[in-house]
């Protein structure tokens, strides 16, 4: 991990964790709207399949040399048409396919990629097409992770993206003073993305990190 914030990365233009809350309820509403109503896992895997290619984005195993180096790839180039593609190491799809909490770090995997598709890939098609045109595109330039600030970094966007898909605001407020720990089993996601989704919406304060039994 030490070379985390040396990653280039290309610039985007800012989003506020308020305004990628409103694309997350945007997509839920259309993709998983019962997510919407009480605090339930988001079914990733049955989206991937059957909800997501109805809207253009399609979701399936990669080769090893499709993804060196990587778990996941999102294709910003569009070869299908307008269409967007996910790529997930084969090894990390049959994680997906056999479910259970070893399942819970590829899910978030892929809500990460589903922020790229839903926020990153218009920016970028965008620009291209503005160039294309003879016209002055957004400047898509890159710099060292360190150096951007997180509401221009397109990994923070797509991770505040996937917290906000797998957990929404409103139903995180139906669970009253839940430990973390069991808030993150109702959603089936970790602990530690729990607890760093909780601090990103300023909501820490209000949920108790207590352990105990958990509930029936």
């Amino acid at each position: 991990m030490s070379s985390f914030g040396k990653e280039q990365v290309l610039i985007m233009p800012p989003m506020s964790t308020a305004a990628i809350e409103r694309k997350s309820i945007e997509l839920l509403q259309k993709i998983s709207p019962e997510t919407l109503s009480s605090p339930k896992p988001l079914d990733i895997l049955h989206l991937a399949e059957y909800v997501l290619p109805q809207i253009g984005i399609h979701v399936g195993p990669g080769s090893n040399a499709e993804l060196v180096g990587c778990e996941a790839f999102t294709d910003p180039d569009g070869k299908d048409g307008n269409d967007i593609n996910i790529l997930l190491r084969e090894d990390s799809w049959n994680q997906l396919l056999a479910g259970g909490r070893d399942a819970n770090r590829v899910r978030a995997t892929i809500a990460h990629e589903i922020g790229h598709a839903i926020l990153h890939v218009p920016v970028i098609r965008g620009s291209l097409s503005t160039l294309l045109k003879g016209q002055t595109p957004f400047a898509l330039t890159r710099s060292a992770r360190e150096n951007i600030p997180a509401y221009k970094d397109p990994e923070w966007q797509a991770w505040t993206m996937a917290g906000c898909l797998l957990a929404p605001r409103r139903t995180i407020l139906m669970m009253a003073d839940l430990p973390v720990e069991w808030m993150a089993d109702v959603y089936e996601i970790s602990p530690s993305m729990m607890e760093s989704h909780l601090k990103k919406l300023k909501m820490t304060r209000k949920f108790s990190n207590m352990g105990g039994s958990r509930p029936p």
